[in-house]
């Protein structure tokens, strides 16, 4: 998505994203192949341009102990000061 978002010529300046533990829904937990309750590390992200407008939001899902995460994300070198923290 981030590189059709590039592509078509959007001005893209940070993404936020919260990662939280949360139990499996009987609904993800199928998809997943997993049990309803387990836990899951649940990633939700917003995407903005240098408007400061959300052009994407996503909401991930990932089986702790399978993956080693290390957050460090930036698209714009030129951030305005209000996305700056």
């Amino acid at each position: 998505m981030l590189d059709f978002l590039i592509d078509r010529g959007d001005h893209l300046a940070v993404s936020r994203a919260a990662i939280s533990a949360i139990d499996a829904t009987a609904d993800i937990a199928k998809t997943l192949q997993i049990q309803r309750g387990d836990v899951l590390l649940q990633f939700v992200s917003q995407l903005y341009n240098s408007a400061g407008k959300v052009i994407d939001y996503s909401s991930s899902y990932f089986i702790p102990g399978y993956f080693h995460f290390h957050v460090n994300r930036r698209v714009d070198d030129e951030l305005p000061d209000e996305f700056i923290q």
